[in-house]
């Protein structure tokens, strides 16, 4: 574990430079001190300018940019995580993250859709094996959920390799939507929940195309993950 505790925070100056100051504290790698290289290695050039537009809009008080808004809130969840004392708590807080990015207002199959869209945004970024992926987001949710809904005490937490996992996870994909999102999607104001069901559901199509097998819950002879 690491002990020092560095403050972090993120400004857009008056000439439109970012200033950033980096805080880690963290069960795995926490955020690398050349985390700011792996965001502009991951979105290419154009990096600072979409964390930027990220940044200006996310905050702004004039309009609601709904995807800003979403990245911001998910980028603090992280943050606040990584800052967390409790390990069930940041267990939560790590997961929160997650739900944020890739939740689109669904009630049913949450879990699934979850390990389907988190796996699938990383496979087609070449993390790994898309179901390997897509069974580690299951380990994470099974892992939030028996925390939250009182199954697992957070006295008495011993799910260290899922809070181990949704750090993992919840930075890779903070990374990656960056570029995914980009600057349209950020600057854009309103979408629906129904848009961003649909730009999951291609990401979904595409790597399930490119991996050549469905994911296990669309495999009639496949045991079922549960929900």
């Amino acid at each position: 574990f690491l002990d020092a505790d560095r403050p972090a925070n993120f400004s857009v100056m008056a000439d439109g430079q970012l200033m950033t100051r980096i805080n880690y504290r963290s069960t795995s790698r926490g955020i690398a001190d050349d985390w700011w290289d792996q965001v502009k290695n991951n979105a290419g050039e154009s990096g600072v300018a979409i964390f930027r537009v990220a940044l200006q809009r996310g905050n702004s008080v004039f309009k609601r940019h709904d995807l800003a808004r979403r990245y911001i809130d998910a980028l603090t969840w992280y943050g606040d995580a990584v800052r967390e004392k409790v390990q069930a708590s940041r267990l939560l807080k790590f997961t929160i993250s997650l739900e944020l990015i890739l939740g689109s207002g669904e009630t049913n199959s949450v879990s699934k859709r979850f390990a389907r869209r988190g796996a699938s945004i990383l496979f087609m970024k070449e993390y790994g094996d898309l179901l390997s992926l897509y069974e580690g987001f299951l380990r994470v949710y099974e892992a939030r959920s028996g925390v939250a809904h009182g199954s697992a005490s957070p006295r008495e937490f011993d799910s260290y390799d899922a809070l181990v996992e949704a750090e993992e996870l919840s930075r890779s994909i903070l990374l990656e939507m960056l570029s995914s999102f980009g600057v349209n999607g950020f600057d854009e104001e309103a979408v629906s929940q129904k848009k961003l069901r649909l730009f999951y559901q291609d990401i979904e199509r595409r790597a399930v195309s490119l991996y050549g097998k469905p994911f296990p819950e669309f495999e009639e002879t496949c045991t079922q993950p549960d929900t």
